[in-house]
């Protein structure tokens, strides 16, 4: 351990910001969702390897990459295995996107356009129009009311 580590005290569940060196891919910090400022460091060779170790788990709520190459980031996007990437951004949950987690990461989403879905409900209808009585429309258009 870097950084951090120790609770803090006072009321309250706090945890002051940790960083973890040296951290192994079979260690509980990389499977787990961790909701605190903890930053768990792994060494890796390749960016396929960088995926393949990110996506080792039954989670996918959020991830980033740091880098200063398109075709890097291009191909982190396509390979994570998360319900959001972010790249080059500490700051997480734009709400112009959509915010869900893939796997046991969530049950839906929210925020942006796609968001907007969750919140509604879909119904048809469907009927035979050879069986419908009909009335003609009034002077504006408008079938009477019944």
């Amino acid at each position: 351990m870097a950084l951090g580590g120790q609770p803090l005290e006072g009321k309250g569940y706090f945890y002051p910001p940790t960083l973890l060196l040296d951290v192994r891919q079979e260690m509980d910090i990389i499977h787990e969702e961790t909701f605190g400022p903890v930053l768990p460091v792994v060494a890796f060779s390749t960016l396929d390897e960088a995926l393949a170790m990110a996506n080792d788990s039954d989670y996918g709520l959020t991830s980033s990459i740091y880098t200063r190459d398109l075709n890097v980031a291009m191909k982190a996007i396509k390979g994570l295995k998360f319900g959001e990437t972010y790249i080059n951004r500490e700051n997480f949950e734009a709400m112009q996107g959509f915010h869900a987690g893939w796997r046991k990461s969530g049950i839906g989403g929210a925020d942006g356009r796609h968001g907007l879905n969750e919140y509604l409900q879909t119904r048809w209808s469907i009927c035979r129009p050879e069986a419908l009585h009909t009335e003609p429309a009034d002077s504006a258009g408008c079938p009477p009311f019944t």
